[in-house]
């Protein structure tokens, strides 16, 4: 504000004008230019006292926290109300701290960096930067830092902002967290799509192999053993495709105490008896919808962590419960809807973990055991059952005082669950025509001549615009139709729709080692289609082939 023409130069000048004017107001009307003068040094006053006013009620309503620091000496010399909330001193506290004091150094930084940044700020280079701040009961939150120089009535200044940021990193942490297990997934999905059609051909091929050879023939043996390692490198690749979100489920509504009561003997196994297993189930736990495999997957990966937790001897602590959650919570969990949820929880009174493990711990190959001990690979395999299946994980643990695992899947309304058994159909043909589309030409004949042998006429095309024009130019007769998903030029799903113009009953099946997204979701998809993993057994695959033939004649 510019300052008035007739303003006193001092406050002593001030002062003896007032004690004069006061003696000279009962002469007022001998001296009218000193009324004047007398009305306009009220004015004055009053604007000043106004302005200060208006300046602390912005200064105090301002939402980060100022620090005003001597240039020269770095002191405190005033706060506004947003800081005593924030670090719970009052002004006149406030006035009297340090700048260590109320900052917490940590790698990389130190308390004695944030002395260095005043001194910078004082000298004209503004600061910006993270700090872990440190309130009057000592706890502690993430804060951003400004600081710079400033001129208040021409007189220099430091002023420092302190913004509470930990909400929003926490946030820009589980974001960066979800974008990285997304470029996994991606990879993970890429890289399953021709390992399992190596895979297939493997399976495929040693099988049949294996059904011309008795089996105290040498080379069965062998070949049995490849068979198992095929089989374990294909566990390996659902595990990934699982954590990826792009395994292929068959949900089911369970009741989640029955699906636990049935692993318990396992597990009591599993365990050992150094270690106490407790089963708590709940007496009236929801129904949820999941894949029964993969639940079991849940619970065995969680209990063996558990038991690998646990130095000597110890306990673990299996619950189930009901839980509705609520904006609130989800407020602190980036992947959390609001709703009802089951929840599965695996306590153990193992070596705990730290905050940096903590953040690891879902990622592939993430492990803290000894090398040769795990794949890193079970609790990715969980975050990605729970995430596909609509739910989150809530983790809990300290060093030397156990970890906590919560498991919340979403409640789903149904009057009973689910667990009817089949028998798996004969793996016999009758004569029927296949039509077989796959653009890996080693599937391609492994996958004919398993059809072949027991007694399908196959038609096979290396492409499905191979397929399109060879139905086109020959009135055949199509019973089913096996194709790939991912191929080239026209993908399997776009295939089976062009072709059932003109065959309208046709079933299909496909199969495939990643179908990248191209499949609608379990349920989506109408009665006439299925869709068989690869890689899989000759058994597998040729029981699925009967039971879609068969249940065309009912």
């Amino acid at each position: 504000m510019e300052k008035p023409s007739n303003q006193f130069e001092n406050d002593e000048e001030l002062r003896a004008g007032i004690i004069g004017l006061g003696h000279l107001s009962a002469r007022k009307s001998y001296f009218p230019q000193l009324k004047r003068r007398l009305d306009e040094l009220e004015r004055l006053s009053s604007e000043l006292r106004a302005s200060e006013d208006r300046f602390r009620t912005i200064f105090d309503s301002i939402n980060d926290a100022i620090f005003i620091h001597d240039i020269n000496t770095g002191a405190i010399l005033d706060v506004n109300k947003r800081m005593t909330e924030m670090f719970g001193y009052t002004r006149e506290e406030a006035v009297t701290l340090s700048i260590e004091d109320i900052s917490l150094g940590l790698p990389p930084y130190t308390q004695q960096d944030a002395v260095a940044y005043l001194k910078l700020a004082a000298q004209g280079q503004p600061q910006l930067f993270d700090w872990v701040a440190r309130t009057k009961t000592g706890s502690t939150f993430r804060a951003e830092v400004n600081m710079r120089k400033a001129i208040i009535n021409g007189v220099a200044y430091i002023l420092v902002t302190v913004r509470d940021v930990t909400s929003r990193k926490q946030l820009e942490e589980q974001l960066n967290q979800a974008r990285k297990m997304e470029s996994i997934g991606r990879l993970a999905g890429g890289v399953a799509h021709d390992y399992n059609n190596m895979l297939a051909v493997i399976i495929g091929r040693v099988g049949l192999a294996l059904k011309r050879l008795s089996s105290d023939d040498p080379v069965a043996r062998n070949l049995n053993e490849v068979m198992k390692a095929a089989h374990r490198s294909a566990d390996l690749t659902k595990q990934l495709l699982t954590f990826a979100r792009r395994q292929e489920t068959t949900p089911t509504v369970i009741n989640v105490n029955d699906a636990v009561e049935k692993l318990v003997t396992m597990l009591n196994q599993l365990i050992g008896e150094a270690i106490d297993l407790e089963w708590m189930p709940s007496m009236d736990a929801w129904l949820v919808k999941i894949d029964p495999s993969q639940f079991d997957q849940i619970i065995l990966n969680l209990v063996i962590n558990a038991r690998d937790a646990i130095s000597d001897s110890g306990s673990i602590k299996v619950e189930t419960d009901n839980a509705c959650v609520d904006a609130e919570m989800c407020h602190s969990d980036f992947d959390c809807a609001p709703g009802n949820y089951v929840v599965i929880s695996v306590a153990d009174s193992g070596f705990g973990m730290d905050e940096e493990t903590i953040k690891h711990i879902f990622e592939p190959f993430f492990t803290t055991k000894e090398l040769g001990h795990g794949t890193g690979l079970g609790l990715a395999t969980i975050y990605g059952i729970v995430k596909q299946h609509g739910g989150f994980i809530n983790v809990t643990s300290e060093l030397g005082n156990g970890s906590c695992f919560k498991i919340f899947l979403p409640q789903v309304n149904a009057e009973k669950s689910i667990s009817a058994t089949q028998e798996i159909p004969s793996t016999k043909g009758g004569g029927e025509s296949i039509l077989l589309v796959e653009d890996e030409q080693p599937v391609l004949d492994m996958v004919k001549e398993i059809l072949e042998n027991v007694g399908y006429h196959v038609t096979d095309c290396h492409s499905a615009k191979e397929a399109l024009a060879y139905v086109a130019a020959n009135s055949c007769r199509i019973d089913l139709l096996v194709t790939d998903v991912v191929m080239p030029e026209i993908n399997g799903k776009i295939f089976y729709l062009q072709l059932r113009e003109n065959y309208p009953k046709l079933k299909c099946l496909y199969m495939s080692g990643y179908p990248n997204n191209v499949l609608p979701r379990h349920g989506d998809e109408d009665e006439l289609v299925n869709f068989i993993q690869k890689p899989f057994s000759s058994e597998v695959f040729l029981a699925k082939i009967r039971e879609f033939l068969d249940s065309m004649s009912r």
